[in-house]
């Protein structure tokens, strides 16, 4: 039997290389369009309303897939509306637990008689400590697993009180390090503000970190349209089964929640990653997917958006249609002058010129109110910072 001709086998093997780099870059390129049309980009979460219908989409994985879509579009920086803080920029209030230093605005607390709730301080309030200390603020510390005394410091109240949202189970929301929590202790925003005399207050801010209710209590307060009694919210976000989102119906609850959160103008100011431990480390299906790098919580401060500043969502549907008369008015020139050349004489065209110049100014300032975050924010720490206005009297109060 004959050999193959060395030549008849270089050309075989050619072919086959070039067959299978054809079939490499042919795969490449159609896993590279799916993950662009996943990934969330710096689209608004408003343009996941349409299939996000809890009520009326009766394809369950549809909603949960628009769902998981909405919580991704939170955790990825530039997507979920942002803005800057009214007065100065994101700071963190040093802890002897350097990874729970939310950062928040803090020049936008009003002094003296600001108002503060923090939820969830297990066995640590050096955070409200210090929020009395530094800003004169009158806090009030809740825990429902916890017996404290009333009284844990110098403007600091403790209850044994815990958030309830209508609807949802706070009592199974807990983590695996914590007692089970009494039902009986839980009580809704409104209700806590009444029992302590603050229904006619505004609250400064809200702390959330009480692993897993922060879903419950967004969804009830962004929702039901009780969150224009807070100026700042500054929560600890979590991802994990034992720590809010159970099953599927919880990830739904907790995109509802982030929903009616952009229709309130709330906007992010600050979000930072943080680590979880490993008795927290089990996920609802398909929730890892919402998470960057190591991040397996976040922390996040919002705050509203100006009722004078359209929404992002609202800034961009302007734009566009904005866009759309000045493409008219283009073409309209161009088929008028014939020619189409690079810019119409100033002379002509007037109609195009102006819209011209409203559509750049338009952008610019859409491109001026959103945040762009490239990266997770990295705030600096307040006793560290010299951009805090009265850096050195408050350091000396600290001290």
């Amino acid at each position: 039997m004959r050999s193959r001709h060395p030549g008849a086998t270089k050309i075989l093997v050619v072919t086959v290389c070039v067959f299978s780099l054809a079939f490499f870059f042919y795969t490449f390129t159609v896993l590279l369009r799916q993950s662009a049309k996943e990934c969330p980009g710096s689209s608004s979460v408003r343009s996941s309303l349409e299939s996000f219908a809890l009520s009326t989409n009766n394809d369950q994985y549809r909603s949960y897939a628009s769902a998981i879509f909405i919580l991704k579009c939170l955790t990825t920086p530039g997507c979920f509306p942002s803005l800057n803080c009214k007065s100065g920029v994101p700071q963190r209030i040093q802890r002897r637990k350097h990874w729970e230093e939310q950062a928040f605005c803090v020049e936008d607390v009003r002094r003296n008689d600001c108002l503060v709730y923090s939820f969830g301080i297990h066995t640590s309030w050096e955070w409200e400590a210090k929020m009395a200390k530094l800003f004169g603020c009158q806090v009030y510390a809740f825990d429902p697993t916890m017996n404290h005394p009333k009284q844990l410091d110098n403007g600091v109240t403790f209850h044994q009180w815990g958030l309830q949202a209508a609807g949802t189970n706070m009592s199974a929301t807990h983590s695996n390090e914590y007692q089970a929590i009494d039902p009986s202790r839980l009580y809704s925003l409104d209700d806590i503000m009444q029992r302590l005399g603050h229904a006619n207050r505004q609250l400064d801010i809200l702390m959330l970190d009480c692993e897993g209710c922060e879903w419950g209590a967004l969804r009830h307060l962004m929702c039901d349209g009780t969150s224009h009694t807070v100026n700042q919210i500054v929560v600890e976000m979590h991802f994990q089964k034992n720590l809010g989102l159970l099953n599927e119906a919880d990830v739904l609850g907790a995109a509802q929640a982030v929903v009616c959160m952009e229709q309130e103008r709330w906007g992010i100011v600050s979000i930072e990653p943080s680590g979880a431990g490993k008795e927290d480390a089990d996920y609802a299906r398909d929730v890892t997917k919402v998470l960057h790098g190591s991040a397996f919580l976040l922390n996040i401060a919002l705050e509203r958006i100006p009722y004078e500043d359209p929404l992002p969502s609202e800034r961009l549907e302007a734009i566009a249609t904005l866009s759309k008369v000045w493409d008219r008015a283009r073409e309209e020139c161009y088929d008028k002058y014939g020619d189409k050349p690079k810019d119409p004489p100033p002379d002509v065209c007037l109609k195009y010129h102006q819209l011209d110049r409203e559509y750049k100014q338009a952008d610019q300032r859409y491109r001026s109110i959103r945040k762009t975050r490239a990266n997770f924010d990295k705030p600096p720490r307040l006793d560290k910072s010299k951009q805090v206005d009265g850096y050195k009297r408050l350091k000396r109060r600290f001290s």
